[in-house]
């Protein structure tokens, strides 16, 4: 498995560099390659530290090189592709293949999950080779620590986004949902109603200190209502 400290040694002869020349920037590149080729990455952290550096370019050129390796397109990946044939065909086959098989993803990932995954992370990645970003992304590679705590990341794009990270949010909300909907149910079993039974302060005051109240930085002045009104 391949880590951030792993991707930082490749940078190692070139730290002291002021400015990083084309062919210290294609050497980089292809040695970042070889090394997702012969292993995978092994943690999200990884993943994101890894689009700091490649252009949508240099992605295709990886996921081309793993294919070829027999292995899934997406870097955080430890399989093969479902489809390990494409790279035998002829390029009139391929192209016909691409154009109207709506399975082509799996020549070059195991799923389908794996193939959005991968679409996601491209699209966030820099358009700009990493010889004419060196100066900011070298500093921030300084101060990368071996943490999940980025010193600065105005040196650098916004966080990359990953479809895990996107699938843990959901997991987390349908979680709370259920709570949520699991303390109704036990507030709805008290018999609260009419004043037929006594209420105990206490099993009450335990289940509405079960509830998450999510605050929302800047709120309007009127609220939902003031919402409501600039929505329509």
């Amino acid at each position: 498995m391949a880590s951030v400290e792993d991707i930082k040694n490749i940078f190692g002869p070139y730290q002291e560099h002021h400015q990083l020349t084309i062919y210290e920037n294609e050497k980089i590149i292809l040695d970042i390659v070889e090394l997702i080729c012969d292993s995978y990455c092994k943690d999200l952290r990884t993943l994101k530290f890894l689009g700091q550096i490649l252009t949508q370019q240099d992605y295709e050129e990886l996921i081309e090189e793993r294919n070829i390796s027999q292995k899934c397109g997406y870097p955080l990946c430890h399989l093969s592709q479902e489809r390990t044939n494409a790279n035998g065909r002829d390029q009139f086959t391929k192209n016909f293949m691409i154009q109207n098989n709506p399975y082509n993803y799996l020549n070059n990932y195991c799923t389908l999950k794996h193939y959005k995954s991968s679409m996601i992370f491209k699209l966030q990645l820099n358009e700009e080779p990493l010889f004419e970003r060196w100066k900011s992304f070298n500093k921030y590679m300084s101060q990368l620590q071996n943490t999940d705590t980025i010193l600065d990341a105005s040196l650098v794009r916004a966080d990359i986004r990953l479809y895990e990270d996107f699938e843990m949010e959901d997991n987390n909300r349908s979680v709370e949902n259920e709570e949520i909907k699991r303390i109704i149910k036990n507030i709805r079993a008290l018999n609260i109603n009419n004043g037929e039974q006594d209420i105990d302060a206490n099993q009450l005051s335990s289940l509405l200190e079960e509830i998450k109240i999510t605050e929302i930085e800047n709120p309007l002045p009127l609220g939902d209502l003031q919402k409501n009104t600039v929505n329509d």
